[in-house]
């Protein structure tokens, strides 16, 4: 008799569209192994370059390697920053000279240019292939930001706290105040180092951290 009432509340509140409590979830899907885990195991970067590759926002160099000291370039990052946004299609096609239809970077340079983290560098040309600065990567990224309603408002005032806040260029300022004041990018020690390059292990870093102030904020 326990037997049928206990079936029979069972398939009553299947009908009522409540599951049994002994229903089994649904396995979560795992993330994908990271190819290059043991070049990173131990590093200060290590739970970001993992991250990086399994979000999408970095690939593996050749499929297998992370390349942390590798510089960045212009198309590197606003690669990363499009994969961030989660690889939007541009409307558009900026047609710039030095961006051919199969540059490997194409979309994202398009998306870039169409929604204003990044423009070109004179003359026709996106120049993807250059280094970008710190100060420039800041300033893609706080682009990128305030289109996803984050940046400073109204009047604003921050003394960087860096030794080398006066070698930061005008143009940057902004970007790189809202950045490290929000611990997305900090400094080299005592230094922000404007115009020092970007590695592939701080950008990795750099992507985290701006991930995570974004979840922390919903």
């Amino acid at each position: 008799m326990f037997v049928k009432r206990f079936l029979a509340s069972a398939l009553a509140l299947t009908l009522l569209g409540t599951a049994p409590a002994f229903a089994v979830e649904a396995e979560q899907p795992e993330e994908p192994a990271v190819p290059y885990e043991e070049e990173i195991a131990g590093t200060w970067y290590a739970g970001a370059a993992r991250e990086a590759y399994q979000k999408g926002w970095l690939d593996a160099v050749e499929g297998e390697r992370f390349d942390a000291d590798t510089l960045i370039t212009r198309g590197m990052a606003v690669d990363a920053l499009w994969r961030l946004a989660g690889s939007p299609m541009a409307s558009i096609s900026t047609g710039y000279a030095d961006v051919e239809a199969e540059n490997p970077y194409h979309n994202a340079i398009d998306w870039a240019w169409e929604s204003g983290v990044a423009t070109g560098v004179g003359g026709g040309n996106f120049g993807w292939d250059r280094s970008v600065t710190r100060e420039q990567l800041a300033v893609m990224l706080y682009r990128y930001a305030r289109t996803q309603g984050q940046g400073f408002t109204g009047t604003w005032m921050l003394l960087l706290d860096t030794a080398d806040r006066e070698q930061v260029s005008d143009w940057a300022y902004e970007s790189v105040c809202w950045l490290f004041m929000n611990g997305v990018m900090t400094g080299r020690g005592k230094n922000f180092a404007p115009h020092g390059n970007t590695t592939r292990a701080e950008l990795a870093v750099i992507l985290s951290r701006y991930a995570a102030l974004g979840s922390a904020t919903e």
